[in-house]
């Protein structure tokens, strides 16, 4: 049963940080940590403050521990108490536990005489502090980068005094423990010794006594049983049969029988494994490095480095949180560690773990930074994958992306999350362009991004107009073909279809067709108060247009007269029956020319143009008809008029995507030319009826005063476009006002 204290990283408990839970047991979990005040890693020990039983015990343990000094004792940084917790700060360790170091297989005989020596010095040093640790077993030992050994956890350790010694509580680990520990008898040092035995039989053969099935300790307690340590031989023939009598001395049943002392015990063992193969490095004595020293320190690096660079080189990201932090912290002053391998590896924890991204990414190369990325994207969690996408997008240059990686975001579109809008953004900037459609539609690493661009774009997602714009833009067949047709304005194949300008051939002629027809209607249709509004203001520019030459032009008996009766009803009448026509021919003109875009901009031009050109001509006939009584009918030539409502529209229609000034500009020309360009054959030739007869008194008056009224119709034809343009330039105004003050 193990405890859960509900622990989460980044939780603070005094002066460190939680990072990540690394063992946890029935008492207590062990947290790596981060210490604020000096900067360093380290584990924290996290009991529960339950009840004055573990207030006695933590303080037993906290004191107990903070007076030993021993090299492999692992030593006591700090202990405290907050609100919900007691805490023991000890150094973290990056060998992990001899426990895990067994999982890997058995040990070398120099391995084990290596650390069997200063096991067995901790053993004798606590004992000679009258410490019993109850304890001892493979998880109770861990190991630094240097494969040192230190003796931890004593939680469960006893003091031996007069009062403590006559009796053990049953507690411990079963297939480590004495029998007089299971039957609660006398505590002593021997104790730990039958604990070292077990320990020692399990270095030498890899497995516990009876395979950790039962428990040795236990069985010897049957009074009718003489129960001894299996022969190491049975398990390893080639281990040396002196062996048996030393791991039998301390596990003997009586634990006066048992030798006192742990080291000289070593020293027996390694005067009897001398000489044989493997063990060459037994009689070595090595001298480790201090674990706050600057030689441990690089050799920490390098050690946990090596734990991850191969399965990195392989495309494998393993680096736990811990390690990324202890990685993070030493090679920041360990520069010549800090390879191109190295720093992408760092790079991807940063992503990975979410911390000190902006340092890694800073000093990495444009190819690592690629590499780190897209190993994130392509193997991290969603939130992993969607900000190593970002990043990708902001350096990296997408349009030259490989199809796999296109295709491993592609794929990941679906279902609707956040990573799909990111997705998408990506999607719209790498992949391939193409100004026509596919003739085939080759089996691709795309077709599975093709059908859920397709998906997405029949969805109703806000994200569903943006997907079926890229599917028309990138003019992906596969996924255009998937698109099904309704009615309606968001109709997705209608939207890659105007996106595109046209369908791929793999689509049936005819349902091309019905598909241009429905298209025309709906462009011509779509934003109906928008049309309504560029409509209203060409009715106003064209009628003060139109307005402007009857009044200047009015004659009467008293010309002189600018505000006769029958000049301002005139200027009044005419100018709104015919500037509201006029305005009519240049509004759909305009209108077919900048919305019918299922055909191309020459052929709309050209539409429009006729379409609204006759509009006008209508009225240039109408006016002649309906004023100029004394003008025989047969003389008003439809033909020069249709032509002229052409002139009159064409500038108009031609410049709908050309900035607004030369919009304007253009489209008075048309206007002027309409007016002037007849009215100069009527001076010469008096049978051709022009739209507008001016003053043939003076005759040339007639270019200014076309001018105008052409600049007139023109400005507010567009004053919808200034109006737009006034605005942005007022917000820009207040912005920038805004971030003055």
């Amino acid at each position: 049963m193990f405890i859960d204290l509900d622990l989460t990283s980044g939780v603070s408990i005094g002066a460190y940080q939680t990072i990540e839970l690394i063992g946890k047991g029935g008492f207590a979990e062990i947290w790596s940590g981060m210490d604020s005040q000096f900067k360093r890693l380290v584990a924290i020990k996290v009991i529960p403050r339950y009840d004055a039983y573990s207030t006695i015990q933590f303080k037993r343990e906290s004191g107990m521990i903070s007076r030993l000094d021993h090299p492999n004792i692992l030593p006591l940084y700090d202990f405290g108490e907050v609100s919900k917790y007691r805490y023991l700060t000890m150094p973290y360790l990056t060998g992990g536990s001899l426990a895990q170091r067994l999982e890997e297989g058995r040990l070398p005989l120099d391995e084990i005489v290596a650390l069997i020596r200063p096991i067995a010095s901790a053993l004798d040093y606590i004992h000679t502090q009258h410490i019993v640790h109850r304890d001892l077993k493979p998880g109770n030992i861990l190991l630094d980068a240097q494969g040192f050994p230190y003796l931890t956890d004593f939680g469960l350790a006893k003091e031996i005094t007069d009062e403590t010694m006559p009796m053990h509580s049953v507690s411990g680990t079963l297939t480590y423990m004495p029998p007089e520990q299971f039957s609660g008898s006398e505590l002593s040092d021997r104790s730990d010794q039958y604990s070292f035995g077990i320990l020692l039989y399990q270095l030498f053969t890899g497995q516990l006594p009876y395979e950790g099935r039962a428990a040795l300790g236990m069985r010897q307690l049957n009074a009718d049983t003489d129960e001894r340590l299996q022969d190491i031989t049975l398990v390893d023939p080639t281990l040396p049969v002196t062996l048996n009598d030393l791991l039998g001395q301390l596990t003997d049943p009586d634990p006066i029988n048992r030798p006192p002392s742990a080291v000289k015990i070593a020293q027996d063992i390694t005067a009897i494994l001398q000489g044989l193969p493997g063990s060459h490095e037994a009689a070595k004595t090595n001298t480790p490095y201090a674990l706050a020293s600057d030689a441990y320190r690089q050799l920490e690096a390098k050690y946990v480095i090596d734990q991850y660079i191969i399965p990195w080189s392989q495309g494998q990201f393993s680096v736990r949180l811990t390690h990324f932090v202890l990685l993070d912290s030493l090679l920041r002053s360990l520069s010549a560690l800090v390879t191109p391998d190295v720093r992408t590896l760092m790079l991807r924890g940063a992503l990975e773990y979410n911390q000190q991204i902006d340092y890694w990414w800073e000093i990495g190369s444009e190819a690592e930074r690629q590499q780190a990325c897209w190993h994130a994207v392509l193997n991290g969690d969603s939130d992993v994958s969607l900000k190593a996408l970002r990043l990708v997008m902001t350096v990296v240059q997408t349009h030259a992306t490989s199809q796999e990686n296109i295709s491993a975001v592609g794929k990941r579109l679906l279902p609707l999350s956040d990573f799909t809008p990111v997705a998408l953004e990506f999607l719209e900037k790498s992949l391939p362009t193409s100004k026509k459609w596919a003739d085939e539609i080759p089996q691709s690493q795309l077709n599975e991004t093709d059908d859920n661009l397709c998906t997405v774009a029949m969805s109703d997602a806000p994200l569903a107009h943006r997907a079926a714009v890229l599917i028309g833009t990138a003019r992906r067949t596969h996924a255009v073909i998937g698109l099904h047709s309704s009615p309606g304005q968001r109709d997705p194949i209608f939207i890659a279809y105007e996106t595109a300008g046209s369908l791929p051939s793999q689509i049936a002629l005819m349902k091309r067709l019905r598909l241009m027809a429905r298209l025309a209607v709906l462009q011509l249709t779509r934003q109906p108060l928008t049309a309504l509004s560029q409509y209203a203001w060409a009715v106003l520019g064209n009628v003060l247009a139109f307005a402007l030459i009857v009044y200047l032009s009015f004659r009467s008996s008293d010309s002189t007269n600018f505000f006769a009766v029958a000049r301002l009803l005139n200027t009044l009448g005419y100018g709104l029956i015919f500037g509201l026509i006029y305005a009519t021919g240049i509004w759909v003109g305009r209108h077919i020319s900048q919305r019918l875009r299922v055909v191309p901009f020459w052929l709309r031009a050209v539409f429009g143009t006729a379409v609204g050109g006759l509009i006008v001509a209508w009225g240039f006939i109408l006016f002649n008809r309906l004023v100029y009584a004394n003008i025989d009918i047969e003389m008003i030539m439809p033909t020069a008029s249709i032509i002229n409502g052409w002139l009159y529209v064409a500038g108009f229609v031609v410049s709908v995507n050309l900035p607004v000034g030369i919009q304007i500009l253009l489209g008075a020309l048309g206007i002027a030319v309409a007016y002037l360009l007849p009215w100069l054959i009527y001076l010469t030739n008096p049978d051709a009826i022009p739209p507008f007869i001016f003053d043939d008194t003076y005759p040339y008056t007639a270019f200014a005063l076309s001018g105008i009224a052409a600049l007139v119709a023109a400005f507010v034809t567009l004053g919808y476009c200034w109006r737009d343009i006034t605005l942005y330039l007022l917000n820009r105004k207040h912005s920038t006002g805004t971030l003055l003050h």
